[in-house]
């Protein structure tokens, strides 16, 4: 067996419309495939080293099931100061693995949870999120154990 090789992650990622993954979705708005991750700024970033490539991607993965326990705890105690907090620490992670639509998702759920008054649409971006966050998780998993 070949070794794991974060370059075959990077490799889809760039052919595919700068996106990655092996079971995308249609986004039936635009027609078109939408991924969760985008790993060419990382790649950059990690000068093309797949070692620290695999390091960043391991980090997020094994950070992610923290960050969802975090942000279901606190949702169900209508913490939403917390929340923003979570988020907010978070967006580093979503740049590094450029997850452009949980970033955006991010900002909208960090204002909106910093309100005095929380609009029930914040849960609905939540949750949008939460579902950004195991699509890439699932890409991501894909991609490393390529062998």
């Amino acid at each position: 067996a070949l070794p794991i090789s974060i370059g075959n992650v990077t490799k889809k990622t760039v052919g595919t419309q700068g996106k990655t993954a092996d079971s995308p979705t249609l986004d039936p708005d635009q027609g078109r495939v939408e991924f969760a991750s985008d790993l060419r700024y990382l790649e950059q970033f990690c000068e093309n080293d797949n070692a620290r490539m695999k390091k960043y991607i391991g980090m997020f993965l094994d950070s992610a099931p923290t960050f969802h326990a975090r942000i279901r705890e606190d949702l169900d105690r209508g913490n939403f100061q917390d929340i923003a907090g979570t988020v907010h620490s978070y967006k580093t992670r979503w740049v590094m693995m450029g997850m452009h639509k949980a970033r955006q998702l991010a900002t909208v759920i960090e204002s909106e949870c910093r309100k005095t008054i929380v609009d029930d649409s914040v849960k609905e971006n939540i949750f949008a999120l939460l579902k950004e966050m195991d699509k890439a998780s699932e890409e991501l998993r894909s991609g490393m154990n390529t062998h």
